[in-house]
């Protein structure tokens, strides 16, 4: 009997979830779907993890969560948008100076600065910061108020650091491109080794990497031991598998149809 009675309960609870979800129909009743976050917005959260990992930058990270409230918060007639304006006018970390210190290699210094200082100047200007190169150590101090601006130079020298046009390194002004680096040393046995799998990435007369970039629309740069990529966020994990899978023996032609197969179905999302 207490086995009937169990059963007849669960036949009654189910029954009242279906008439439940029957009327949600018939009322054409519509559940609405969670928020998404723009590939802008995604960005930054991202590079707020990144800085909150290095715990020798985490003023830095505190001045760029603030940076970030304004942008997320930016509703019509929000009182939380204002509440954050207001507090980060009473933010003493809203006006103070942030600095980033790094080392790229020595014969990329030239490049930085450019004829007579031209590129360092106009990235100054930029990214409103100032940027301190001493060329015998090739160490790079960066300052400024602007913690946003602050990250965006320092990935830019990255990028010029690791043989990138400056041109091209500037892109990532952009709030939709980024820049990844990948290691080449753990693919590669020696030093032999390593300039066969540079050599597999930029293919004869460069014709590997530039067909790589113009099926995944981003800027491949082959430095040293890493191979560089700049380009819309979207895009640049497909160049970063299209390489790795040459670099664990794939060949060039089965590599470009599986970015060709990308390519198709991103123009059927759109």
């Amino acid at each position: 009997m207490p086995e009937r009675d169990n059963l007849a309960g669960r036949k009654a609870i189910k029954k009242n979830s279906t008439e439940i979800s029957e009327a949600e129909k018939n009322n054409n009743t519509i559940r609405p779907e969670p928020s998404r976050l723009t590939r802008i917005q995604l960005k930054k959260i991202l590079l707020i993890k990144h800085k909150i990992k290095q715990k020798k930058h985490l003023r830095t990270a505190l001045g760029y969560i603030g940076t970030l409230n304004l942008t997320l918060l930016r509703t019509p007639n929000s009182n939380i948008f204002k509440s954050s304006t207001n507090f980060l006018k009473n933010n003493k970390m809203a006006s103070e100076d942030f600095m980033y210190e790094l080392r790229i290699p020595k014969d990329r210094i030239a490049v930085l600065i450019g004829k007579e200082g031209e590129v360092k100047k106009e990235l100054e200007k930029l990214t409103k910061t100032k940027i301190e190169v001493d060329s015998k150590e090739g160490e790079v101090k960066i300052t400024g108020t602007d913690a946003l601006k602050l990250y965006t130079a320092r990935e830019i020298i990255r990028a010029i650091g690791r043989g990138f046009n400056p041109e091209i390194a500037k892109l990532l002004m952009k709030m939709d491109y980024g820049f990844e680096l990948l290691p080449l040393q753990n693919h590669a046995r020696n030093q032999k080794d390593l300039i066969r799998i540079k050599g597999r990435i930029i293919g004869e007369g460069g014709k590997s990497r530039k067909t790589m970039e113009d099926l995944t629309q981003t800027n491949i740069c082959v430095y040293g031991k890493t191979a560089g990529i700049i380009g819309p966020m979207e895009y640049i994990a497909d160049a970063r598998k299209a390489i790795e899978q040459l670099l664990s023996g794939m060949t060039h032609a089965q590599v470009y149809r599986w970015l060709e197969k990308r390519r198709k179905e991103r123009k059927a999302m759109f």
